[in-house]
């Protein structure tokens, strides 16, 4: 199965979000879960939208993904220096 992060920051805008259909509509197609989506964030735990909508979340960890994605925010600052730590690790840049 596929692993498809994908983080949720504070604010985050609920069009970005649409973009996780096409995992759930290709299992949909092929008959059984070749994706898993999983939503993430910094601490984990429900994660309000710019327009005040919340959606539950799974906390950072060391789990591997094959595709990551980062939902877009109206809220400054949503771009934590934990966020970023995350990013590079998964991505394999320490920033060393």
């Amino acid at each position: 199965m596929q692993r498809i992060g994908f983080i949720v920051l504070p604010g985050f805008q609920m069009l970005s979000v649409s973009s996780l259909s096409v995992f759930e509509l290709a299992n949909w197609e092929i008959g059984e879960p070749v994706y898993g989506v999983h939503l993430l964030s910094e601490t984990g735990g429900s994660i309000r939208s710019s327009v005040g909508i919340g959606v539950a979340t799974e906390p950072f960890d060391d789990r591997k993904f094959d595709t990551l994605m980062v939902g877009g925010s109206v809220v400054a600052g949503a771009l934590t220096p934990a966020v970023i730590k995350f990013l590079r690790r998964v991505c394999g840049d320490r920033g060393e």
